[in-house]
Formats: structure tokens, sequence, C-alpha cells
């Protein structure tokens, strides 16, 4: 997940990289994988306006063949 501190931000590096998150499951062994499609808690910098990814939704789910949250 990125951050926006600084302004130094872009939308696709506030995203989670569906190969990371392939490679993050396969090594933790973990159950279920939180993940950064577009949606983000919290102030959004001035001016971002979020938009769901929901291909790299799809593409992570179809990766990791796990339970997202």
């Amino acid at each position: 997940m990125g951050g926006s501190e600084g302004g130094n931000y872009t939308s696709d590096a506030m995203k989670t990289d569906p190969q990371q998150a392939l490679r993050f499951a396969k090594e933790t062994g973990i159950d279920a994988l939180a993940i950064s499609f577009g949606s983000s808690h919290g102030n959004y910098p001035e001016g971002y306006v979020p938009e769901f990814d929901f291909e790299r939704l799809k593409e992570i789910k179809e990766l990791t063949k796990m339970p997202l949250v």
C-alpha cells in the first residue's frame, strides 16, 4: 500500500500489486488477505478521487485463490 505524506503518491502505488500479493500469501501461509484496490481509510490528499480497480481485485483473487477482506 502506498502513502500520501509529502505529496509523493500515485494512484497505482496506493493499490496492492497482484504479484506481490501472491508472493506474500505463499510465503506467509495466511488464510485471508486484506488488499487495497481503490478504497481508502482516513483523509484523502487534496484533489485525489479514489476509483475502484475491479480488474485488479479479480486478478488478485484468481492468483491467490483465497478469501479477500
